[in-house]
């Protein structure tokens, strides 16, 4: 056998070992999606997101309510072909009802500035409960349809606000409507995250309203169960919501959106919630300010005005939760 020349065998010997595969966090290998859930729902779930801080709620307000005002001139269009949609499809040729109308049928118990302001605020109630259950009418079709379509173009917009990327009120309707399966059964699971909500309010009227619970003790027990049952349906509606924002991602599917919020949420869930019911609660003071407000001084123009509010909500409460979307990706 021959003999090898030194310089083969320094060549040799600097060959490197080839390494063993590990499952370290630095080099993982290929895996299959069977391997994949065997070994690193694990890991992850050792980490739980409860001392993470988060920007307090009136700040993501404010910020983004501001940078909706980035694009204004397209959103503005965006919401005027919204108004022409919904006039030609959902009101057709009826007008809503004026504010006289409603006036006439509530009573003054009280008489100068605080009668004034007692009935402006039962005329807000009124106004506010025809505005909600427009879906009830001939047209609830076309008004859910219009809903969804307003909630995709308002996502899409605001995720281009976010990213700085220059669109059009005409790009907004052309590319918003992809996702809308998934963001269809997704806004289904929402209604259903509220039906222990609804019976909880119904065992109320029924055993506390109705008379079956008298005394104390049963009614802390009706008050304590349907408690219970509203703070379910917040558990779920914490993380469905953000599945709502993923859901318009390009190719993610309903089932995945879910299972993406709920490890966004893990930890710190109920802080969302809680930043969530600030947006809501604040969302409602605002508008009711500056509805009681309209009441007073122009109060002929009250139910436009109260549908303009609830589409500009729309669009800051969207932004809301994008903004908070990010921070949990920490985008």
């Amino acid at each position: 056998m021959a003999k090898l020349s030194k310089k083969a065998k320094h060549k040799i010997k600097s060959v490197p070992k080839a390494k063993k595969e590990s499952f370290s966090s630095k080099s993982t290998p290929k895996l299959t999606n069977g391997q994949a859930r065997k070994y690193l729902p694990k890991e992850r779930r050792t980490k739980i997101n409860k001392d993470r801080k988060l920007t307090p709620g009136y700040k993501i307000l404010y910020f983004s309510s501001k940078i909706l005002l980035k694009d204004w001139f397209v959103l503005l269009r965006i919401i005027l072909i919204y108004i022409i949609l919904y006039i030609i499809l959902v009101l057709g040729l009826s007008l809503p009802q004026g504010v006289s109308s409603l006036s006439s049928n509530i009573p003054n118990i009280f008489h100068g500035t605080l009668g004034n302001l007692q009935k402006n605020i039962n005329i807000l109630g009124l106004l506010f409960s025809s505005s909600t259950s427009s879906t009830s009418s001939g047209y609830s079709g076309f008004s859910s349809i219009l809903f969804i379509l307003l909630s995709l173009v308002a996502i899409w917009s605001i995720r281009n606000i976010y990213n700085d990327k220059k669109f059009g009120a005409k790009d907004a309707y052309y590319n918003a409507v992809y996702p809308a399966v998934p963001f269809i059964l997704i806004l289904a699971l929402i209604g259903i995250d509220f039906v222990p909500s609804a019976l909880g309010l119904s065992l109320y009227s029924y055993l506390v309203l109705g008379g079956i619970a008298i005394n104390t003790f049963e009614k802390s027990i009706s008050i304590l169960i349907v408690a219970f049952l509203v703070l379910v349906s917040f558990y779920f509606f914490g993380s469905s919501i953000f599945a709502l924002m993923i859901s318009t991602l390009e190719g993610v599917t309903p089932m995945k959106a879910l299972r993406s919020a709920r490890e966004l949420v893990r930890g710190i869930r109920w802080k969302l919630i809680l930043k969530l019911l600030f947006l809501f609660v604040g969302l409602f003071i605002g508008v009711a300010l500056i509805m009681l407000v309209d009441l007073f001084i122009l109060p002929v123009i009250a139910q436009y005005l109260l549908d303009i509010l609830l589409i500009v909500a729309l669009f800051v409460a969207y932004s809301y939760i994008y903004y908070l979307y990010r921070e949990l990706i920490n985008e």
